[in-house]
């Protein structure tokens, strides 16, 4: 078994309309909308932000649809 995961091709665009805000999710499906709030959140989070910068675009990469068991 190998450790390699490949790299998540699936863009899930979601905007902020008040900030001007894009964020990508990169997943290995469509993330729904859940996914994808739980995602910005986590963008957040791990930024140290309130709410998200003006005018930027951000790429996070998750697991979502990634089958641990086979490894695709």
């Amino acid at each position: 078994m190998s450790d390699y995961i490949p790299k998540p091709t699936v863009e899930t665009v979601c905007y902020h309309k008040k900030y001007d805000f894009t964020l990508i999710v990169l997943a290995y499906r469509r993330v729904t909308l859940d996914e994808a709030h739980r995602t910005y959140l986590q963008y957040l989070h791990e930024n140290r932000l309130k709410h998200p910068p003006r005018g930027i675009t951000a790429r996070c990469e998750t697991l979502y649809g990634f089958d641990l068991e086979s490894g695709l």
